[in-house]
């Protein structure tokens, strides 16, 4: 496991005016980091789990409470649920109603969109992740350009 520090994190963002926070990497999934400019977000609080990390606080043009949560879930349907409670769970709970959520869900909204993998329907997967969705009270931003993401040739 590589060791994440201020030094890399910095120059990375090309900037000594960051902060940042990090979930490790979990077997072959790497972790994740979520950085911000100090001048820009002010942290109020952290939250992880194995395969998310969010950060509430405030961004400081217009004074805006803000949750940001970085998602890599896992392929696994139950683990993926797990994650998915959890990050329910800590929305019923908040007072704050902008949430960005993002990352990786490894899951599709549609199965249009799942590509490479013929004949084989996930419908239940995908409702139970747009109960997600709607649960969270998230809209989806489409993409511009290319429609997917990652694909196998």
């Amino acid at each position: 496991m590589e060791i994440i520090s201020k030094l890399m994190i910095q120059t990375i963002w090309g900037d000594s005016e960051v902060e940042y926070v990090e979930v490790p990497a979990v077997q072959a999934a790497g972790g994740m980091v979520c950085a911000w400019s100090k001048e820009c977000f002010r942290l109020e609080r952290v939250f992880r789990g194995v395969r998310y990390l969010g950060v509430q606080g405030v961004w400081k043009e217009g004074d805006i409470s803000i949750v940001i949560v970085n998602v890599y879930s896992p392929c696994d349907l139950t683990e993926k649920r797990n994650m998915w409670n959890e990050i329910k769970g800590i929305r019923s709970v908040s007072n704050i109603s902008r949430w960005l959520v993002a990352g990786d869900f490894n899951e599709v909204r549609r199965d249009i969109e799942r590509q490479g993998i013929r004949g084989v329907s996930r419908r239940s997967q995908s409702i139970e992740f747009n109960e997600f969705i709607a649960d969270m009270d998230l809209e989806e931003v489409r993409t511009v350009g290319r429609s997917f993401t990652w694909y196998r040739n």
